[in-house]
């Protein structure tokens, strides 16, 4: 979940998306997606950024675009996969 205000707290957040009928398992806040230009002017970020655990079967509830506000982005997460080297 990004894009969310800077005042949301992971209970808050896991409270709404409870409201919505989905099980949430976990919550951790993660570092905030930038864009390039922002990374590169070391910009603070305007927003939060959320991982999520959820219940398989509620995920088309939680992919509802409606359900959320307009500006909040909902992605599936995904796994940086470790290189040999590392």
């Amino acid at each position: 979940v990004d894009n969310v205000s800077l005042l949301t707290t992971e209970a808050q957040l896991k409270q709404f998306i409870a409201t919505l009928g989905v099980r949430v398992y976990s919550c951790y806040e993660v570092k905030a997606r930038q864009s390039v230009w922002q990374r590169k002017n070391n910009d603070k970020p305007d927003h939060k950024s959320f991982r999520l655990c959820i219940n398989k079967a509620d995920a088309d509830i939680l992919f509802n675009a409606n359900l959320w506000p307009e500006d909040v982005l909902i992605s599936h997460w995904s796994f940086k996969l470790k290189s040999a080297d590392n």
